[in-house]
């Protein structure tokens, strides 16, 4: 058995990269209606998809739903401004596409 400074050195222990790009891609349907009517965009992060007792996305009346925080996007970044956010995704749409959340 290695030990744990041997292993931190074998390339099959190591944590896969992450391009961080793409956990900066916005969700273009993330915005807020106002009192107003106008619209203020969002930014979202740290989201969950509502699942069914056995883990799956779950089937709600023909959507999967997702619950995340949001924030306004031109806004502060403190964690205390956030509020959570549903999104909602028709079954028949293109799971590979954000756009379509």
């Amino acid at each position: 058995m290695n030990s744990i400074p041997d292993a931190m050195n074998d390339s099959k222990y190591w944590a896969p990269k992450i391009n961080t790009d793409d956990l900066k891609k916005e969700i273009p349907s993330a915005y807020q209606t106002n009192a107003d009517g106008s619209q203020t965009k969002l930014r979202v992060w740290d989201s969950w998809p509502v699942q069914d007792i056995n883990g799956a996305a779950a089937d709600y009346h023909g959507y999967h739903l997702a619950v995340g925080l949001v924030a306004d996007a031109a806004g502060t970044e403190h964690w205390y401004d956030a509020k959570m956010g549903l999104f909602a995704q028709k079954l028949t749409d293109n799971t590979d596409d954000i756009a379509s959340w």
